[in-house]
């Protein structure tokens, strides 16, 4: 899903999102994955990674239906960063698992 994603934004706008060195994340999400990176190394059992993982999976779906708005929308900036979002989650869930 985020590499189609990224490939449809790469047509529209001639830039891949996931690619490009110069796009920042918001300082709110760095703090989150912070955050959530921080919550994974500190997790003592099964059930607490299981919880991070669920809650990561909610950002996931939710990212997504927002990065459908997006893209339905027109807003191809808004969508890009949605895109740049999903790739940290997918990081996050490398690192649980």
């Amino acid at each position: 899903d985020l590499r189609r994603a990224d490939y449809l934004l790469l047509l529209e706008t001639g830039t891949s999102v996931l690619d490009d060195e110069t796009r920042t994340a918001p300082p709110s999400l760095l703090m989150e994955v912070m955050e959530v990176r921080e919550a994974i190394d500190e997790a003592t059992d099964g059930g607490a990674l299981e919880a991070l993982v669920a809650a990561n999976d909610a950002r996931v779906v939710d990212a997504k239906a927002r990065l459908r708005a997006e893209v339905d929308g027109g807003d191809l900036e808004a969508a890009s960063n949605v895109v740049v979002e999903l790739n940290f989650y997918g990081k996050i869930e490398g690192e649980a698992l």
